[in-house]
């Protein structure tokens, strides 16, 4: 049964999925040779979230990188995605990133203003929302060998996309910020400030410090630059405090402002999960102490998960856990990615899987933190509660600064892993099959 996580979700933060491109590539395209059918009667554009008839779950926002028009030493063509202008049920909203993690990981030569030719057309075609063509620092690269020269080629592209990007309704462009540093987040803030976007997108040390994200926030209402701004994205985590936090963050600037900010943010961990370690996400544990995914390493193939039909492994079912059994992703005989067991449709499978569990953690935790003080309290951490009080009071105070050191301990809390939960396997035996579920 189609679960609607666009509903459901509605008036948080919106987690934006970033579909790598095996499985925004696989529902639309032509099956290949020897390709197996689905299992259960499921289909391949099942596995299309933006397609709100699909049987699996509908959502309605997703990330691509526009690194898919990047390839080695030329332009790539990007095959047909879920992601396409002709695949898209309206009312669809797509987020482009800027290519910057391909760059800075040399996959792809940068070739200056050949690049930000190719990457902002790209954009200017398929996204609504893209962030500004930056080169991150956080990774030191043959190409851009130090934060200066990553901070001085992130400024020429913005000089780049101001004189030629298309001025219209679409897309909104976001000036991306980074920095390892205070120092350095300062000092990259104040090169690219006056760039006239739409918005601002978050990395680096701002992902992984709330505290700093909520000082630049300040900084930025300060000097007025969230007027005429309306999308504010937060790159790579899905760390379920967080996500309570960035919704807080949008309640109150949709407020201040006068009118709905948009808050985001995205990971590809659903997918990478799956596609690298064969992992699937069980479900998730809320307590006083923790916020924290669940999840289990799943087998290669054994006799007795054919002969048993054992039961999908979850704690929290999902449209793919409900219909499917082990069987149906492990594979006696699957020479796609030997020595593994799974094929192709065996890790989109359980990408969808994890997806929808995720989903379902952020509603979940959502609905503890949303309550009042009184009730959400022993329910969930105590500092995530003091969280979400804390923001309230540090955008709204006329002594922010003082406020932002009242509450820093809690804030940065948030964006750190909670108690250790290993991966672990599911594993089987000549007698018996088991599961090793409690993980906690």
């Amino acid at each position: 049964m189609l679960t609607d996580y666009t509903k459901r979700t509605a008036g948080f933060a919106s987690y934006i999925p970033a579909a790598p491109p095996g499985y925004s590539e696989f529902p639309v395209a032509l099956p290949k040779n020897k390709e197996r059918a689905l299992p259960a009667g499921l289909s391949k554009s099942d596995l299309n979230f933006l397609k709100p008839e699909s049987t699996l779950l509908h959502y309605d926002k997703a990330l691509v990188s526009a690194g898919l028009v990047l390839g080695k030493n030329s332009t790539r063509i990007p095959k047909p995605m879920i992601s396409d202008l002709s695949s898209r049920a309206p009312g669809t909203t797509i987020l482009w990133d800027s290519s910057g993690f391909q760059l800075i990981d040399d996959k792809v030569v940068w070739r200056g203003d050949e690049t930000r030719r190719l990457v902002l057309q790209a954009c200017e075609y398929y996204a609504d929302v893209a962030a500004s063509l930056d080169i991150p620092p956080f990774q030191i690269s043959k190409q851009f060998p130090t934060y200066e020269v990553s901070r001085d080629t992130t400024v020429a592209s913005l000089k780049y996309y101001d004189k030629h990007r298309r001025r219209g309704p679409k897309p909104l462009f976001l000036n991306s910020l980074h920095g390892l540093t205070p120092d350095q987040c300062d000092d990259w803030y104040r090169h690219v400030k006056y760039f006239p976007m739409e918005g601002w997108a978050f990395g680096s040390l701002y992902k992984r410090r709330l505290s700093e994200l909520l000082r630049r926030l300040i900084v930025i209402l300060n000097e007025n630059l969230m007027d005429g701004r309306s999308w504010m994205h937060v790159f790579g985590t899905n760390r379920l405090p967080l996500a309570c936090a960035l919704t807080t963050i949008q309640t109150v600037l949709s407020r201040l402002m006068g009118r709905f900010v948009q808050v985001s943010y995205d990971t590809s961990s659903p997918f990478t999960m799956a596609y690298k370690s064969r992992l699937a996400y069980l479900g998730y544990a809320i307590d006083k102490s923790a916020m924290v995914m669940k999840h289990c390493r799943f087998p290669n193939w054994d006799a007795s998960i054919g002969k048993d039909e054992l039961r999908f492994p979850t704690l929290i079912p999902t449209a793919i856990s409900n219909r499917l059994v082990l069987s149906d992703i492990c594979l006696p005989d699957s020479p796609t990615f030997a020595p593994s067991s799974w094929d192709d449709p065996s890790y989109h499978l359980i990408a969808n899987h994890n997806l929808e569990v995720l989903f379902n953690a952020i509603v979940a935790v959502h609905r503890i933190y949303l309550l009042d003080e009184n009730n959400a309290a022993g329910l969930c951490p105590d500092w995530l509660i003091r969280t979400r009080i804390g923001i309230e009071e540090v955008l709204t105070s006329q002594t922010p600064m003082d406020a932002l050191a009242k509450y820093t301990a809690d804030f940065d809390k948030t964006t750190v892993v909670g108690r250790s939960i290993s991966a672990i396997d599911l594993f089987t035996n000549d007698n018996d099959t088991q599961y090793a579920l409690d993980v906690a």
